[in-house]
């Protein structure tokens, strides 16, 4: 009994995780684009990262870069689109950009309607999604134990 009711309690926290998770992103989404004309300087913090997008089908190109070489690091975009734009044009990433310093992030984009997205506190937003798979993880291993014990002992108490 305490094995599946582990097993329910695994689903149950990987699930929270995920909506924690999902939460925490959605606040910057709801934020809205700022819309890049020219290069755009950002003060960024260490850790924070900025999400640059396009609307969905141009041909914009984008670049960011820190005051140093190492100061921001570029990640390639996530696959997928979001209705970003004013009137709900759809906008999809084209790269984001991490500060692993303190630093001022230039943003450049080639074409037009660009805009950035940010300040996300990567590490802030991945703890609960995280502890989530952590936690759901343990429990359900402790819950396939529980279950393969409790066959074994009702197996061989049968036996007896």
């Amino acid at each position: 009994m305490l094995g599946f009711l582990s097993l329910a309690l695994s689903v149950v926290a990987l699930i929270i995780g995920l909506f924690v998770g999902a939460g925490s992103m959605m606040g910057v989404l709801s934020s809205g684009l700022t819309p890049v004309s020219g290069p755009t300087e950002v003060a960024a913090e260490s850790g924070q990262m900025y999400l640059v997008y396009i609307p969905e089908g141009s041909a914009t190109t984008c670049t960011a870069a820190g005051t140093t070489p190492d100061a921001a690091v570029t990640v390639p975009a996530q696959v997928g689109s979001a209705p970003l734009g004013p009137n709900g044009e759809t906008y999809e990433p084209v790269l984001g950009v991490q500060a692993s310093e303190s630093t001022t992030i230039t943003i450049t984009c080639t074409g037009e309607d660009a805009g950035y997205m940010g300040p996300v506190d990567a590490p802030s937003a991945m703890v609960p999604l995280g502890i989530g798979f952590l936690v759901g993880t343990v429990l359900g291993i402790l819950g396939l134990v529980l279950i393969i014990v409790g066959i074994v002992r009702l197996v061989r108490s049968r036996r007896a």
